[in-house]
């Protein structure tokens, strides 16, 4: 998550990241989780993302230049969905989460210290805590 990068960045990136995942698949992504995570990631979590078409996200990659300068950011202001956004700190050093809810209606953030993007999604004793109370607030009452 970061802000817009210049079309010609855009397409640049886009051809190296799909490259990538169509050459390596997942295993690039992993090693990178295995150094930014302070825990391992646990073998069925790795398993999980190894199972999952990296030819399909690699497809989503190369459509971004066809989104002719649409920028979800944009939007950011517009969207009145209540979202939680569940970030490990060391996955967004510079802080690009807490910009995007800053420009949300009805934007949230749990930034888990000290966690990187897995270990934050593994957390789930601390982060029910917080999302149980977001559902309820935000689910209409019957």
């Amino acid at each position: 998550v970061a802000p817009p990068d210049t079309p010609e960045e855009l397409v640049a990136w886009c051809e190296t990241a799909a490259a990538e995942f169509r050459e390596l698949g997942w295993e690039k992504l992993l090693e990178r989780y295995d150094t930014q995570e302070p825990d391992p990631v646990p073998e069925w979590m790795k398993e999980r993302i190894r199972a999952t078409d990296a030819e399909q996200f690699a497809d989503m990659i190369d459509s971004y230049p066809a989104w002719n300068g649409w920028d979800e950011w944009d939007v950011l202001p517009m969207l009145d969905t209540p979202v939680l956004f569940v970030t490990g700190e060391l996955e967004d050093k510079d802080g690009h989460v807490s910009e995007i809810v800053g420009r949300m209606r009805a934007g949230e953030q749990l930034r888990l210290s000290g966690q990187g993007h897995i270990n934050a999604f593994l957390a789930s004793d601390t982060v029910l805590q917080r999302v149980e109370p977001f559902l309820a607030q935000h689910t209409p009452q019957r």
